[in-house]
């Protein structure tokens, strides 16, 4: 068995967007038939048609009426203007495609730069799902994608007390590990990156697993002020997924007091695997836990096209935030968009 397509891609649109843009590029190279590799978004010179014998030149013309004019000019034809329930008209899909190909590609349809929206572009990564899609709707740019996608492993944060000696968190130990469970706005834990549902493995060198929160609030505690290293790994009673908005802007669930309660049939939501009784925590890295579902409603309707959602067992965050207050949740939680 051959595996033609691998790797992970942030949603199910963008894998059968590539898969669409994969066949586009094997048609032309099997049309082509001279085994010369051609650079995207290219279309062979008139010089270089009138260079040829008249007899190749009217061939090579007849071969090219016939073949998209680059790799995947006849793709924007095929996919049309609601593939999936998404916007991919041709404005939508130049919009997600990488800076250096945008030029080439605006002049092939027709249009100008100033058409393209502005976008909040983050520094290209590529270890995230969908590095190798050769026409990705949701780019290795994409703020959300890039500051909501939770990673495995384990990072270290440096932090220092405030002037009132606090970090700004809270915690739960839940089945013999250590939660993040609270983020103060403005904080030190805030500013250092830490975020609900992070769990700490080390407190200085120190491992804190089977403590319980008396003991790992006196460690942090009694630790130096002006040194705190935490060993955290990111939110492992979470999971972070992507959908697609459609040409309504919806992303096809509803939600009430944060908790996920209804997935509309054959959306982006249904497709992509959301579920119900799940919690809201972040969406595109923001997190809303503490706001109302009017506020969190309007995060996802501001959110680009493509939005990243990470969500958490509804049970599990009662548990971490049982013995917080609602209203110092909704007053004092952190909601600042991640340095990325």
């Amino acid at each position: 068995i051959t595996n033609i397509m691998s790797g992970l891609y942030p949603s199910l649109e963008d894998l059968s967007v590539d898969k669409e843009a994969r066949a586009a590029v094997a048609a032309v190279h099997a049309t082509n038939g001279s085994g010369m590799q051609r650079r995207p978004y290219h279309t062979p010179s008139t010089s270089s048609l009138n260079a040829l014998s008249p007899a190749a030149s009217s061939q090579a013309s007849s071969q090219a009426s016939s073949v998209p004019t680059s790799l995947y000019g006849g793709l924007l034809q095929d996919l049309g203007v609601d593939y999936l329930g998404i916007d991919t008209s041709p404005e939508a899909i130049i919009a997600h495609m990488p800076p250096e190909v945008q030029m080439d590609m605006q002049r092939e349809v027709g249009m100008q730069v100033a058409t393209l929206p502005p976008q909040q572009l983050a520094t290209r990564r590529s270890d995230l799902p969908g590095s190798q899609a050769i026409m990705p709707l949701t780019p290795q740019t994409d703020r959300g994608l890039v500051a909501g996608t939770i990673r495995q492993g384990v990072r270290e944060i440096h932090l220092a007390k405030d002037e009132s000696g606090k970090l700004g968190i809270a915690v739960k130990a839940i089945d013999k590990g250590v939660f993040v469970s609270f983020v103060w706005s403005n904080s030190a834990g805030a500013m250092a990156g830490l975020r609900f549902g992070d769990q700490i493995l080390q407190i200085n060198g120190e491992s804190v697993a089977g403590f319980n929160e008396s003991k790992t609030l006196k460690i942090l505690k009694n630790a130096p002020a002006e040194k705190v290293v935490l060993a955290v790994r990111d939110r492992p009673w979470c999971r972070s997924l992507t959908v697609r908005k459609d040409s309504l802007n919806h992303c096809g669930f509803t939600f009430r007091n944060g908790v996920i309660n209804n997935i509309v049939k054959d959306s982006s939501a249904a497709r992509n695997g959301l579920l119900v009784n799940h919690r809201l925590i972040e969406v595109n890295g923001q997190n809303v836990v503490g706001m109302n579902d009017k506020d969190m409603l309007e995060v996802v309707r501001n959110s680009p096209p493509s939005v990243t959602l990470t969500i958490m067992p509804a049970f599990i965050y009662e548990h971490l935030v049982k013995r917080i207050g609602s209203s110092l949740i909704k007053k004092y939680m952190d909601h600042s968009i991640p340095d990325i």
